[in-house]
């Protein structure tokens, strides 16, 4: 309600067609950028609740958005993927009301399949990665160089659908949620190394999400069945179960 209340531009919408898919806070904390099913990325700022930007990104939902800023070069890259098999790598260095198409600083990469979720990581030797999940089973672990996005590796298994990625900067490791399991992926081999089964009561349903806390100790989820699972990440252990009374659409640690 609060985001139907900031975006005046879109008020003439209609509700059923028109919502909030995806949402990322800035490094900074400032801003928060917002993705919807039109395909666009909204950001605003914090400070006043101004909208600063509107990206006319892709052509589908826009299932995942993340942001980092790399200390090494002082870049600040933004990330989208979308229904419309497009994962977009955005240059936000000179500011969120900079029109990154206008200045060429958006890197479009076409997946084989719609794309589910998105997230930067910087490994144990500092290189600046995208893992990307999608809806056909595959991860893609790219090195972004210059602002390119370079293929790294890609991992397939048919027996496995990807819902969500998270990353854990304080072990440097990858989580990402499946049918039937949980696993944990070494950033610096690009490799999953670590699987959590998951008990068939605490089945992994569609709007699956995960959110790893700063200390690398614990990880949480939710999807459809309206309740937090908060785990140990060294083995994956139910440590507790919050309800919740709404459909969670994002799941972040503060």
């Amino acid at each position: 309600s609060n985001y139907k209340k900031m975006n005046n531009e879109n008020e003439n919408e209609e509700d059923d067609d028109y919502n909030l898919t995806a949402i990322r806070f800035s490094p900074c904390g400032n801003y928060i950028s917002i993705g919807d099913t039109f395909g666009n990325i909204q950001i605003y700022s914090l400070i006043d609740f101004e909208q600063v930007n509107k990206i006319d990104a892709h052509n589908g939902e826009i299932n995942s958005l993340d942001m980092i800023k790399f200390q090494d070069n002082q870049k600040l890259y933004l990330s989208s993927g979308s229904s419309d098999n497009l994962v977009s790598l955005i240059d936000m260095s000179d500011g969120f009301s900079t029109n990154p198409k206008a200045d060429d600083k958006t890197i479009m990469e076409k997946m084989s399949s719609p794309v589910i979720s998105v997230v930067f990581c910087i490994d144990k030797n500092r290189q600046l990665k995208l893992i990307v999940g999608e809806q056909n089973s595959t991860i893609t672990f790219f090195q972004i160089i210059n602002g390119i996005l370079q293929t790294l590796q890609k991992n397939y298994d048919e027996n496995l659908k990807t819902y969500c990625l998270s990353y854990s900067p304080a072990i440097k490791k990858i989580i990402s949620g499946h049918n039937g399991k949980i696993s944990i992926w070494k950033t610096s081999t690009n490799i999953a190394h670590k699987h959590f089964q998951v008990n068939k009561g605490d089945k992994i349903l569609d709007n699956f999400r995960i959110a790893s806390d700063s200390s690398g100790l614990m990880f949480a989820t939710s999807n459809d069945d309206k309740m937090i699972r908060v785990r140990a990440l060294h083995d994956g252990k139910l440590l507790s179960k919050i309800q919740v009374s709404e459909s969670i659409s994002s799941l972040f640690f503060v």
